[in-house]
């Protein structure tokens, strides 16, 4: 039988990750990544890389939003190619070919003017571009990682595998290594869960890779998954929702579907659910309820779309 660990009920609304330059104007952005559009021999295809970001900039401007990852989120920015397709018919005027959109997604994502998803991630498909991300997203950071393998027993194969793992966990959680939480491995998991149907390779091994660094628990990952799993309430409560009504329907359909799930899911759909009514209080703060049938159970409304914030 597993033992639960008792955690604080402090409520404390998670970060809201945004890019570096969110608040940041077009010319800023432009000036803050124009290095990294530069091309070796290739000074013709570094102007039409910046030509083409300036047009993107623009393009994810007429989307409503306080900042680039809200404009990214409001433009379907993750559904990659769609949108690389969509900007070189349109910068084609300019001179502007697909491979200079192209050329623009490792700055995007190095300076972290948007931050991405795992199936964005999944769909790039860029080896070179998790290299760039150990060169440029603190090294020193990736130094001490390796210097953990020995400890972690890892093979050269399984160290590869690790550090590809974390270098997509970095990019997509907008966090460095040393940043990076028990909930962040239990996001990657459900994600390739989700996508492959599978657990992925390499991140019990990443895990390793970062005790001490992290300021995650010094056991392994396994351990952690099995131990200290939280409640619904725990969960939803860690997100400060002021509409107790709201907290309440939500912990009721948690409880619901809480037989059917693993954990690793369980805990990814309470924090995205969460996460979800959060953003809704922040910037609605007039939404008080949300409207439902009332002879259809929470489970059904919730899983078919059919509450609707009023």
């Amino acid at each position: 039988m597993l033992t639960t660990v008792a955690t604080p009920s402090v409520t404390v609304r998670p970060e809201r990750v945004h890019g570096h330059h969110d608040g940041h104007s077009i010319d800023e952005v432009l000036a803050a990544v124009e290095a990294d559009l530069r091309w070796r021999n290739h000074p013709v295809r570094g102007e039409r890389a910046a030509i083409a970001l300036r047009g993107i900039l623009e393009w994810l401007s007429t989307f409503p939003g306080t900042g680039w990852q809200e404009r990214w989120s409001a433009a379907s920015g993750n559904d990659y190619p769609s949108w690389i397709t969509t900007m070189t018919e349109h910068l084609s005027a300019r001179g502007v070919a697909r491979r200079n959109v192209i050329d623009t997604v490792p700055a995007l994502l190095i300076h972290r003017v948007v931050i991405v998803d795992y199936a964005f991630l999944r769909a790039y498909r860029a080896r070179s571009l998790y290299e760039t991300v150990r060169e440029r997203l603190r090294p020193d950071l990736w130094e001490r990682i390796a210097a953990n393998a020995p400890r972690a027993k890892l093979t050269a194969y399984q160290f590869r595998e690790a550090r590809l793992v974390l270098s997509k966990m970095v990019l997509a959680t907008g966090r460095d290594l040393n940043q990076l939480q028990l909930h962040d491995f239990t996001d990657y998991l459900a994600d390739n869960r989700h996508s492959n149907g599978s657990n992925p390779n390499g991140v019990h091994a990443a895990w390793d890779l970062v005790r001490g660094i992290a300021p995650i628990p010094d056991n392994d990952l396994l351990t952690c998954l099995r131990v200290g799993q939280r409640s619904a309430e725990q969960i939803i409560d860690r997100f400060a929702i002021q509409n107790s009504a709201i907290r309440d329907l939500l912990v009721r359909y948690l409880n619901e579907r809480k037989p059917a799930l693993d954990y690793t899911s369980f805990d990814s759909t309470a924090r995205l659910l969460g996460s979800f009514w959060a953003d809704i209080e922040a910037h609605h703060p007039e939404t008080e309820k949300l409207s439902r049938p009332v002879d259809r159970g929470v489970s059904g409304d919730l899983r078919s779309g059919a509450l609707v914030t009023v």
